[in-house]
């Protein structure tokens, strides 16, 4: 019994990121340039590589 509710609860779980990343990535398609933008101002990779 314990194992089919921890079982639920990891489907649960993955659905939940899922749709997080489905939303997430949703709302960066109507506008590319600014999420671009956004990343880069995190500065991680040099000037010359984005």
């Amino acid at each position: 019994m314990e194992g089919r509710v921890v079982g639920w609860l990891v489907l649960v779980t993955r659905l939940v990121v899922g749709g997080v990343w489905i939303v997430a990535g949703a709302l960066k398609i109507p506008d590319p340039a600014s999420s671009v933008q956004a990343v880069r101002a995190y500065r991680l990779l040099p000037e010359a590589i984005c």
